[in-house]
């Protein structure tokens, strides 16, 4: 740690709340192949006081630094400092404080980068750590929800077209929050049980139809699309359009928006 030397130095703060659990997140911290995941190839960190970290940038800079504390799944410190020549940044002359705090939506990450020495570099340090924190959010989402959106959504189809109460109420409360939300061009409801009424509405007064999923289910930070078709009793498509929704951390929904394209 640098000595003070009675300068004026800068302090700047990101957050970012992750739809994953905090030891989720914690992993791509104390993980060195997560880390470089993260931040990219050819970086790397070895979480424990006295280790190392290395963030390679893609423009060819790294920036270095030393780990002073890790306290998993809470909280790591480093210092930061760029390599080479001309350097207004050395290593070892700032500091960087990362906590995770467990929240109802999953993990609130506050990111403190202190001793910056001119205004300028704090502005573009902020907007870098807003970068990489919506990168952490991303993965880390990716990584909790990993091999389960596609069940998910197949599942919230299969509910849709199950007509026996028990088997459908069970298929809902495996995709759908016992609060959520669902909405479309007609149906706003709140609450399963509501959601569970609205589809045995459909079902015993709509036409003859299917839905089916159509493609494959996308996903950024903890929310995810989907297309879907309704088939009609003679298997020709009577609509189709787009799901649109945002999970729990236990993932699942706990809101969706179905968009039409077409007419129903």
């Amino acid at each position: 740690m640098p000595e003070p030397t009675g300068v004026a130095t800068h302090t700047i703060e990101a957050s970012v709340t992750i739809v994953a659990r905090p030891e989720t997140v914690f992993r791509f911290f104390a993980d060195p192949a997560w880390f470089a995941r993260w931040m990219g190839d050819g970086s790397a960190i070895d979480a424990q006081p006295g280790g190392t970290i290395r963030i390679h940038y893609p423009h060819g800079r790294a920036a270095v630094g030393q780990v002073l504390e890790v306290d998993p799944p809470r909280r790591v410190v480093f210092t930061f400092g760029f390599e080479g020549g001309d350097n207004s940044l050395p290593p070892e002359s700032t500091t960087v404080e990362i906590t995770l705090e467990p929240v109802p939506e999953g993990t609130r990450v506050t990111l403190r980068h202190r001793d910056l020495p001119q205004a300028e570099m704090a502005w573009g340090s902020q907007q870098g750590w807003r970068y990489q924190l919506g990168a952490l959010a991303d993965q880390s989402a990716a990584a909790q929800f990993a091999d389960r959106l596609e069940p998910l959504a197949d599942t919230w189809v299969a509910a849709w077209a199950e007509r026996d109460p028990a088997t459908r109420r069970a298929l809902l409360e495996r995709c759908f929050a016992q609060d959520g939300t669902f909405r479309d061009q007609f149906a706003s409801v709140e609450g399963l049980p509501a959601l569970d009424d609205r589809i045995a509405t459909a079902l015993a007064f709509g036409p003859p139809a299917a839905l089916e999923r159509d493609g494959p289910v996308q996903h950024c930070q903890g929310a995810l699309r989907f297309g879907w078709i309704i088939r009609g009793a003679d298997s020709s498509v009577v609509g189709h359009g787009t799901n649109v929704g945002e999970l729990t951390v236990e993932g699942v929904l706990r809101s969706l928006v179905g968009f039409w394209d077409a007419p129903a």
